[in-house]
């Protein structure tokens, strides 16, 4: 990942890995794309996670149109996902794909198969756009009346692009609090927009990864609107459990790459 200033940003330069939930649904029989538009660059890893598989059955990706296995240079398969990587040397474009779930290929006469396709998703691959990684300083700011304090963010405004990540940086703690069995968490706890998100919990992201006292978020595709979120501290000591939080600041996710 590319190195960022503090409230700046930096090109991101390595590929990013996307999750997204594919769910089956037993009523109606069939399978759902939770996010049927995603954007990605050539090089990029997609996982596609299959909820409620029922016993015996396997997921797919089928890749629509002649030119089929573009963009995806390579598929791997497990009995509840699938994993593509975006071809780094493909065509920027549009590629229509269903995700599939199959029991049985019904070959012989004695022998049956089941067939469940989701509706047309697409893979947005970009390769002009450039995305960034945005750096967030979080600092902890002692009460001064013996309270357990609470955090400042900077910058508390964030206005970010598809693609684009944003790395949140826990390493200016007082020594008081660095010296404690401390964990970083960043919870997204409203949304302003014309729709709803699919899952709150990521905010505009498709992952967050927690890694020592650095969280990044990854994978940004989702609902275009306002999404405000807080960061944690959360110590656990023998006999109490400690949470510090900020205020709520909030990310910008817009819908134009061009910032329109």
């Amino acid at each position: 990942m590319a190195e960022a200033t503090i409230g700046g940003s930096s090109p991101i330069t390595e590929p990013t890995s996307h999750f997204l939930e594919v769910q089956f649904d037993p009523v109606d029989v069939r399978l759902v794309v939770e996010e049927p538009k995603l954007t990605v660059r050539p090089g990029d890893r997609v996982w596609w996670i299959f909820r409620g598989v029922p016993s015996g059955w396997t997921p797919w990706i089928d890749v629509e149109g002649p030119a089929a296995p573009v963009p995806l240079e390579s598929l791997s398969q497990s009995p509840w996902a699938v994993q593509g990587t975006i071809a780094a040397s493909g065509d920027q474009g549009s590629f229509g794909y269903r995700a599939r779930l199959q029991r049985g290929l019904g070959l012989l006469h004695s022998s049956g198969g089941a067939l469940v396709r989701s509706a047309i998703a697409y893979l947005e691959v970009e390769t002009e756009v450039q995305p960034r990684l945005h750096e967030v300083e979080v600092t902890y700011r002692p009460s001064g009346d013996g309270g357990v304090g609470s955090l400042e963010v900077v910058p508390q405004w964030i206005k970010i692009s598809p693609g684009d990540s944003v790395a949140w940086s826990f390493k200016s703690l007082d020594s008081e609090i660095a010296s404690g069995s401390w964990s970083p968490r960043v919870d997204f706890v409203r949304f302003d927009g014309p729709e709803d998100p699919p899952n709150l919990h990521l905010g505009p992201f498709s992952t967050l990864t927690y890694e020592g006292d650095t969280v990044t978020a990854a994978g940004n595709s989702r609902t275009s609107g306002v999404y405000n979120y807080v960061c944690v501290l959360v110590g656990r000591f023998d006999d109490r459990v400690i949470s510090i939080s900020s205020p709520d600041p909030a990310i910008d996710r817009r819908g134009d790459p061009s910032g329109g």
